[in-house]
């Protein structure tokens, strides 16, 4: 078969084999089988498409040569193969009318030669009566008139010459030539434009959508980080108010004003604490204290713990809201977005000319549909989301960090 393909090996069979006979594409999926070199090997009836002589070299050097250490499943109605068999199965109809080995069925009288012979006059009835309408067909319609006849002796050596002539420039084209290659599948590489991304949203979102999205997203961060400078307030106040409470705890007597004293610290301290420890005040403590009070420009500022608690946890509770809404509208974008782009494809290829599959296997059309379509629906919608949040980190950050250089280079050009 090799040896009479015009590029031997590196010929194209086209999808499925379409330009190979019926015994070549049997033989190819045998040699296929082989080539895989599995355990198991089932095998429908591969030597019904091949002639007598074929048939008997590929069981006798394949099946039950090169592939006699495997295991092989053979569905055949040719019996003159079954003595190689070491269990034969019988079946009608989907029923099994005898197992055991072919000495065994003979001994207890199964009759294979008839059964055959009954199986094989079935078939020929069902194929006369699905050809019953195409045999009424006339042959005359097939020759041409007499008004367009040719000399056939004339024609015939014309014919022949032109076949020699055409088979000589052939085979001496052939040594230069390369084998011709299928319609290659055109693919962009690189980056991915901009122009892609927005054709992705679109498709899944409209303008109101959008909108809702952007303010999810910008707002949640906003609270996000609102949240972080709260609790970063809070904590302050709270470790400068046990800061003065340990100075005080741990100070000599002095002499100072006690009504004076309890004026300033009003709020910071707790009536009983201060009292207790008034006579271990320092000047040192006392200087924290009034300090912190100027800072704050509030004598009479009192912690309230409870309040920035419940405003904490408010602004917690807002954000994880506002990031199930984003989440939940995000993704249904990347849902929407994944069925226009897959219902807008399979209108194009429901339109396309016939062309378009004679240069497209329809193995690429369904991996386009399968894996491309896979990625959109699985991989697309993570990855986005993924570099949303990295980007809303990674902006505020250098933002900051935009700043604080530009803090720097005027503080430098300043003590210059």
């Amino acid at each position: 078969d090799i040896e009479l393909f015009p590029y031997g090996d590196q010929t194209a069979v086209g999808e499925r084999g379409v330009s190979l006979s019926g015994g070549q594409k049997a033989r190819v999926n045998l040699a296929r089988a082989m080539y895989f070199d599995a355990d198991i090997f089932l095998l429908d009836d591969p030597l019904s498409a091949v002639d007598a002589s074929v048939s008997k070299h590929l069981f006798e050097k394949c099946i039950n040569g090169y592939l006699k250490d495997k295991v092989r499943i053979l569905a055949t109605h040719q019996i003159q193969f079954l003595k190689g068999a070491s269990q034969i199965l019988v079946l009608k109809e989907g029923r099994c009318l005898a197992l055991g080995s072919f000495d065994q069925l003979t001994q207890s009288g199964v009759d294979l030669g008839s059964m055959m012979e009954d199986y094989e006059q079935e078939r020929r009835q069902r194929l006369c009566s699905m050809n019953s309408t195409a045999s009424n067909m006339s042959l005359n319609e097939e020759l041409t008139d007499g008004t367009t006849a040719i000399p056939m002796f004339e024609s015939t050596l014309s014919l022949a010459s032109s076949v020699s002539t055409a088979y000589d420039d052939i085979e001496g084209e052939k040594i230069n030539q390369k084998a011709p290659k299928g319609t290659e599948e055109v693919k962009t590489s690189g980056a991915v434009t901009l122009k892609v991304y927005i054709e992705y949203i679109k498709s899944g979102a409209g303008l109101f959508l959008r909108i809702v999205l952007l303010f999810s997203y910008i707002s949640t961060q906003v609270l996000f980080n609102g949240s972080d400078f709260w609790l970063t307030a809070w904590t302050n106040e709270e470790q400068k108010k046990y800061n003065i409470k340990d100075c005080w705890s741990n100070a000599t007597k002095t002499s100072l004003n006690e009504s004076g004293l309890y004026t300033y610290t009003h709020g910071l301290l707790d009536r009983e604490f201060f009292f207790t420890n008034y006579g271990n005040v320092t000047e040192d403590c006392f200087r924290l204290t009034n300090n912190y009070l100027i800072d704050e420009d509030d004598a009479t500022r009192i912690v309230n713990t409870p309040f920035n608690l419940s405003v904490y946890a408010i602004l917690v509770l807002i954000v994880f809201i506002l990031s199930l809404l984003r989440t939940t509208t995000f993704f249904q974008m990347c849902m929407k977005a994944s069925r226009t782009l897959h219902n807008r494809m399979f209108r194009c290829v429901l339109r396309s000319p016939v062309s378009f599959f004679d240069s497209n296997p329809v193995g690429r059309v369904l991996n386009r549909f399968a894996k491309d379509v896979g990625i959109i629906d699985e991989t697309m919608p993570m990855a986005a989301l993924d570099a949303v949040i990295v980007s809303k980190i990674e902006t505020p950050l250098t933002t900051c960090m935009m700043f604080s250089s530009m803090k720097l280079s005027l503080l430098h050009s300043l003590c210059a």
